[in-house]
């Protein structure tokens, strides 16, 4: 699976998959992150996340999501349905991915949350 960084580009690559909040032509992904880097108050820990965007690190935000998003598998909705439809040659396009890894294992985006999440999935065969 592949994560591209939607920024600077006009329309998004055949075939991506956003995996975004609502924003601007793109319409909201039921795997968008819910949690705010934005200095808004998160739904799940209910603190606010500060963005680090000097440097491509790890978002704050990405255990609140890691969580939210297993509570939404287990809960069998559309995110699940969403993930299920996604296959290791998935191109999925967001905000916040850069084009290097700074830390090699650990995730710095919610897709890399995805690409984990759908790798178990997988291999468990839901």
């Amino acid at each position: 699976m592949l994560i591209i960084n939607l920024s600077g580009l006009k329309n998004m690559p055949f075939g991506t998959i956003y995996i975004g909040r609502q924003f601007g032509q793109y319409k909201a992904s039921p795997l968008g992150n819910p949690c705010s880097a934005r200095g808004e108050n998160c739904p799940i820990c209910h603190t606010i996340h500060f963005p680090l965007y000097s440097t491509p690190t790890p978002c704050r935000s990405l255990p609140c999501y890691k969580k939210w998003l297993w509570a939404q598998i287990q809960y069998d909705g559309p995110v699940l349905a969403t993930l299920k439809q996604l296959t290791e040659n998935s191109m999925l396009g967001c905000w916040c991915c850069y084009d290097e890894t700074p830390l090699l294992n650990e995730p710095y985006c919610h897709g890399h949350i995805i690409c984990r999440a759908w790798d178990w999935l997988t291999k468990e065969k839901l």
